[in-house]
């Protein structure tokens, strides 16, 4: 008999034109192979596809899922000497190039990243019972379309969702205001939040863990709705009403950005400092200022107020820094839950996200460019031409 070899595939989209999407079905075509008989691995490999795809996918103008990070998927399979069908015994995760500027800034028309618009809907109309008056959801159903059970989710279990009760979509500046769109998908989020609840489940995440998550993500959120103003000149502070005395934010702000919060959103700098675990002192300090060393003094550091732009900057740098945090730990904790091994047959997919030209291109997105461009014609040599 022909001993097994590893292969690999490269799955790759134009502009979001469905690269994450082709490369899918790939990685579930094994599981859902066997499915009356998948074990551990397969299923965790199973859980792994909503759980990134929540996380790292968002809509754009060509694609309503497409995946806005780049990922390398490598599993691995054994070979026996009984000629059974191999089986999945292991596995691996490895992401690059999550595109972060999405988190607080993205083009008419297009969205914010799943995850978001699921733990909203989630928390207005929780599938399987009414919201308690905590703000919690419970009684989590778990789709059939997940294809795994879950039996930890029952109504003794409870996730708080409280930094997102009463609020919408147009309560938060980083994320579209588009009520039409957001209105027609409204359930189908609900019940994709539980897929998402029961991947990470699935992985490993226990109750408080993923209410951690939500909160963390409730937090990215509101430090898009802080307030900044000018106190002075070249300096800046953060209003905890959400206007400033000019009545605007930042020092130029986008449209999305120039709209203060709705008057039901709780209040951003306390709910932002509540999430995080901070006070506002410290919020403060950390966005409003910076600390530069003097040469020649010892070292001596110098506190240096930032204008509004700057803490504008630093505002959004953290947000976009927190996010890719918990994206970093969903990737974490999906490959612990499978393992791997040092030696084994293995499949690859390569899923690549496609180039992307915006009216405003920051030089993070060059990189994503660059090295998208890059990583494909290498694949592409390597794989196909050479071997």
């Amino acid at each position: 008999a022909t001993p097994p070899t590893a292969a690999a595939a490269a799955a790759a989209g134009s502009g979001a034109a469905g690269g994450g999407a082709a490369a899918a079905p790939t990685a579930q075509h094994r599981p859902h192979a066997d499915d009356a008989n998948m074990s551990r691995i397969d299923r965790q490999v199973l859980s792994s596809n909503p759980l990134l795809e929540a996380f790292g996918n968002a809509k754009t103008l060509r694609n309503d899922n497409s995946s806005r990070f780049g990922k390398y998927i490598e599993l691995q399979f054994d070979h026996n000497k009984f000629g059974l069908a191999p089986r999945i015994v292991g596995g691996r995760i490895r992401t690059y190039l999550l595109e972060k500027v999405r988190v607080t800034r993205h083009q008419e028309g297009e969205r914010n990243f799943h995850v978001f618009y699921q733990a909203l809907a989630a928390a207005q109309n929780p599938a399987g019972g009414p919201l308690m008056p905590s703000g919690r959801v419970q009684n989590l159903a778990v789709p059939v379309q997940s294809r795994f059970s879950i039996s930890s989710l029952n109504s003794e279990r409870e996730l708080d969702l409280w930094a997102f009760k009463g609020c919408t979509v147009e309560s938060f500046k980083y994320l579209s205001a588009d009520a039409d769109s957001v209105a027609q998908q409204h359930s189908r989020e609900v019940e994709e939040f539980d897929a998402t609840v029961a991947a990470m489940r699935s992985v490993g995440f226990s109750t408080s863990d993923i209410s951690e998550v939500l909160r963390a993500l409730a937090a990215v959120l509101f430090l898009g709705n802080l307030e900044l103003f000018e106190p002075s000149s070249e300096a800046s502070d953060i209003r905890d009403d959400g206007v400033d005395d000019d009545g605007e934010s930042d020092a130029s702000p986008s449209p999305r950005s120039a709209a203060a919060a709705p008057s039901s959103a709780p209040a951003p700098l306390s709910t932002v400092c509540r999430l995080l675990g901070v006070s506002s002192d410290e919020l403060k300090a950390a966005l409003c200022s910076r600390t530069m060393r003097a040469p020649g003094e010892g070292g001596r550091a110098i506190r240096m107020p930032n204008n509004v732009h700057k803490a504008a900057e630093c505002r959004d740098a953290l947000a976009k820094h927190l996010y890719q945090s918990i994206f970093g730990q969903v990737v974490r904790r999906t490959n612990d839950s499978i393992g791997h091994r040092e030696r084994a047959t293995f499949c690859g997919v390569l899923d690549i996200f496609g180039f992307e030209f915006f009216a405003v291109n920051s030089f993070e997105q060059l990189c994503i460019n660059f090295t998208n461009e890059l990583l494909q014609e290498y694949f592409n040599t390597f794989i196909f031409q050479n071997e």
